[in-house]
Protein backbone atom coordinates (compact mmCIF):
# COMPACT_ATOMS: atom_id res chain seq x y z
CA UNK A 1 0.00 0.00 0.00
CA UNK A 2 2.67 2.59 0.76
CA UNK A 3 4.57 1.71 -2.48
CA UNK A 4 1.18 2.72 -4.15
CA UNK A 5 0.57 5.85 -2.58
CA UNK A 6 3.96 6.47 -3.16
CA UNK A 7 4.24 5.57 -6.83
CA UNK A 8 0.76 8.08 -6.76
CA UNK A 9 2.34 11.13 -5.22
CA UNK A 10 5.31 10.60 -7.43
CA UNK A 11 3.73 10.88 -10.67
CA UNK A 12 1.19 14.17 -9.87
CA UNK A 13 4.69 16.14 -8.97
CA UNK A 14 6.33 14.51 -12.84
CA UNK A 15 3.15 16.13 -14.12
CA UNK A 16 2.83 19.71 -12.51
CA UNK A 17 4.30 21.44 -15.28
CA UNK A 18 2.50 23.81 -17.15
CA UNK A 19 2.75 26.15 -20.24
CA UNK A 20 1.32 29.26 -20.69
CA UNK A 21 0.60 30.72 -24.20
CA UNK A 22 -0.04 34.12 -24.87
CA UNK A 23 -1.10 35.52 -28.05
CA UNK A 24 -0.24 38.19 -29.80
CA UNK A 25 -1.04 39.93 -33.10
CA UNK A 26 -4.93 38.61 -33.62
CA UNK A 27 -7.04 40.09 -36.58
CA UNK A 28 -9.98 39.06 -35.59
CA UNK A 29 -12.17 37.95 -32.08
CA UNK A 30 -14.45 35.65 -34.24
CA UNK A 31 -13.71 31.82 -35.00
CA UNK A 32 -11.58 29.18 -32.99
CA UNK A 33 -7.91 29.09 -32.16
CA UNK A 34 -6.42 25.60 -32.68
CA UNK A 35 -3.38 24.34 -30.98
CA UNK A 36 -1.41 21.61 -31.49
CA UNK A 37 1.27 20.16 -29.30
CA UNK A 38 3.85 17.83 -30.41
CA UNK A 39 6.75 15.95 -28.22
CA UNK A 40 8.70 14.80 -31.69
CA UNK A 41 9.20 16.21 -34.96
CA UNK A 42 7.32 13.66 -36.52
CA UNK A 43 4.47 14.75 -38.82
CA UNK A 44 5.26 18.33 -37.72
CA UNK A 45 3.45 20.81 -38.32
CA UNK A 46 1.32 19.19 -41.16
CA UNK A 47 -0.39 15.91 -39.58
CA UNK A 48 -1.72 16.17 -35.94
CA UNK A 49 -2.14 12.39 -35.71
CA UNK A 50 0.86 12.70 -32.84
CA UNK A 51 0.01 15.57 -31.71
CA UNK A 52 -2.41 16.51 -28.89
CA UNK A 53 -4.74 18.91 -29.70
CA UNK A 54 -6.89 21.34 -28.24
CA UNK A 55 -9.52 23.93 -30.15
CA UNK A 56 -10.67 27.11 -27.90
CA UNK A 57 -13.41 29.58 -28.82
CA UNK A 58 -10.82 32.88 -29.46
CA UNK A 59 -12.80 35.04 -27.21
CA UNK A 60 -11.25 32.26 -24.57
CA UNK A 61 -8.09 31.70 -26.28
CA UNK A 62 -5.86 35.48 -25.76
CA UNK A 63 -4.26 33.54 -23.05
CA UNK A 64 -4.36 29.90 -22.14
CA UNK A 65 -2.79 27.28 -19.63
CA UNK A 66 -2.02 24.27 -20.79
CA UNK A 67 -1.69 21.72 -17.48
CA UNK A 68 -0.50 18.46 -16.41
CA UNK A 69 2.48 18.51 -18.97
CA UNK A 70 4.79 15.61 -19.03
CA UNK A 71 8.21 17.17 -18.96
CA UNK A 72 10.45 16.62 -22.09
CA UNK A 73 10.85 18.76 -25.31
CA UNK A 74 7.87 19.72 -26.99
CA UNK A 75 6.49 22.43 -30.30
CA UNK A 76 3.71 24.20 -30.76
CA UNK A 77 2.21 25.09 -33.76
CA UNK A 78 -1.73 27.29 -33.87
CA UNK A 79 -3.41 29.32 -36.21
CA UNK A 80 -6.49 31.08 -35.94
CA UNK A 81 -9.76 28.97 -37.28
CA UNK A 82 -11.90 32.50 -38.13
CA UNK A 83 -14.23 30.83 -39.83
CA UNK A 84 -14.97 27.34 -37.39
CA UNK A 85 -14.18 25.00 -40.06
CA UNK A 86 -11.19 22.95 -38.19
CA UNK A 87 -9.15 23.62 -41.81
CA UNK A 88 -6.23 25.57 -41.86
CA UNK A 89 -7.53 28.09 -45.40
CA UNK A 90 -5.04 28.52 -48.05
CA UNK A 91 -5.37 30.32 -51.44
CA UNK A 92 -4.44 28.98 -54.74
CA UNK A 93 -0.85 28.97 -54.11
CA UNK A 94 -1.19 27.59 -50.61
CA UNK A 95 -0.35 30.44 -48.80
CA UNK A 96 -2.24 30.41 -45.35
CA UNK A 97 -5.32 32.89 -45.16
CA UNK A 98 -5.61 32.47 -41.50
CA UNK A 99 -2.89 33.78 -39.02
CA UNK A 100 -0.74 30.87 -37.84
CA UNK A 101 2.37 30.77 -35.58
CA UNK A 102 5.03 28.40 -33.52
CA UNK A 103 6.74 28.18 -30.12
CA UNK A 104 9.81 30.36 -30.17
CA UNK A 105 8.69 32.66 -33.24
CA UNK A 106 10.72 31.20 -35.74
CA UNK A 107 11.25 33.88 -39.16
CA UNK A 108 8.65 32.32 -41.90
CA UNK A 109 10.02 32.59 -45.06
CA UNK A 110 8.66 29.74 -47.48
CA UNK A 111 6.75 26.80 -45.83
CA UNK A 112 6.71 25.80 -41.94
CA UNK A 113 9.65 25.73 -40.22
CA UNK A 114 11.65 22.79 -38.65
CA UNK A 115 10.73 21.14 -35.52
CA UNK A 116 14.37 21.77 -34.56
CA UNK A 117 13.79 25.62 -34.86
CA UNK A 118 10.46 25.94 -32.66
CA UNK A 119 11.22 23.19 -30.08
CA UNK A 120 11.91 24.10 -26.61
CA UNK A 121 12.29 22.01 -22.80
CA UNK A 122 9.96 21.82 -20.40
CA UNK A 123 11.35 20.99 -16.52
CA UNK A 124 9.32 19.55 -13.65
CA UNK A 125 7.29 21.94 -11.61
CA UNK A 126 8.40 24.30 -14.18
CA UNK A 127 5.48 26.75 -15.72
CA UNK A 128 6.69 27.65 -19.26
CA UNK A 129 5.61 30.73 -20.06
CA UNK A 130 5.48 32.01 -24.01
CA UNK A 131 3.87 34.42 -26.42
CA UNK A 132 3.12 32.97 -29.65
CA UNK A 133 3.06 35.93 -32.33
CA UNK A 134 0.42 35.38 -35.41
CA UNK A 135 1.39 35.77 -38.84
CA UNK A 136 -0.68 36.86 -41.40
CA UNK A 137 -0.07 36.78 -45.28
Amino acid sequence: MKILILSILLNSQVFASEISLRFKNLKSEKGLMQIALFDNAEGFPESHAGAELFTLKLADAKEITLRDIIPGEYAIAVYHDKNSDFEMNTNALGIPKEGFGFSNNPRILFGAPKYKKVKFKIKADETKEMQIKLKHF
